[in-house]
């Protein structure tokens, strides 16, 4: 059959073989919290709490067996920042970092969504 849309004219440029081969892309981000996810007891099945968190930050914790999740998005287009009981390591983050460890406060770019465990 004939496609109901057309082609788009960056497609030479916008695509999923690119986007494979660029471990920044939206699709290898995608597939790394997916990858997250499967491994996770905490983020499969744990228990869900919300955060107290004023503003434009969403966070919430998710706990099972000896695993805790700690998932926090800043909508804002400023810096944020969360202050956190403990150590916590970041597992993945929306913005180039490296797997750090965050003591007690957590400053997020603006935009950033975060998973940290601990």
């Amino acid at each position: 059959g004939k496609p109901w849309l057309r082609v788009n004219s960056d497609y030479a440029r916008v695509n999923v073989e690119r986007a494979r081969r660029d471990p920044a892309s939206l699709l290898n981000y995608y597939r790394q919290l997916l990858t997250l996810r499967r491994a996770s007891p905490a983020l499969r099945q744990g228990r869900y709490r919300a955060c107290d968190r004023a503003g434009e930050v969403f966070a919430y914790e998710r706990a099972a067996e000896d695993q805790r999740m700690l998932i926090a998005l800043n909508f804002s287009s400023r810096p944020a920042s969360i202050n956190l009981e403990g150590e916590w390591r970041v597992r993945l983050s929306s913005i180039t970092r490296a797997e750090a460890k965050v003591n007690h406060t957590l400053i997020l770019a603006s935009n950033e969504a975060v998973v940290l465990e601990q």
